[in-house]
């Protein structure tokens, strides 16, 4: 949970859309704790991200524009 955005609560590897149309991934809690809580979308097939490590975040939690909708969980297809 962010403190910036209090209502939403993300799971590392959680590929989600931003209003911009631009995919992020969520990051691990050590990248979160830094800072950097948001990876770009790596290139591939995104039902497989549970099963990656998870991203060096990249940018910050207001980076990807609100309202985000959750496509991938858990390597489950949410949307």
């Amino acid at each position: 949970m962010s403190s910036e955005f209090p209502d939403e609560r993300w799971l590392g590897n959680d590929l989600v859309i931003d209003a911009r149309s631009r995919l992020w991934v969520r990051a691990d809690r050590g990248n979160i704790a830094q800072g950097w809580s948001w990876a770009y979308a790596p290139d591939g097939d995104p039902m497989k991200l549970s099963s990656l490590p998870g991203p060096e975040g990249s940018v910050a939690e207001g980076d990807p524009v609100r309202p985000l909708v959750i496509l991938v969980s858990e390597g489950r297809r949410v949307r």
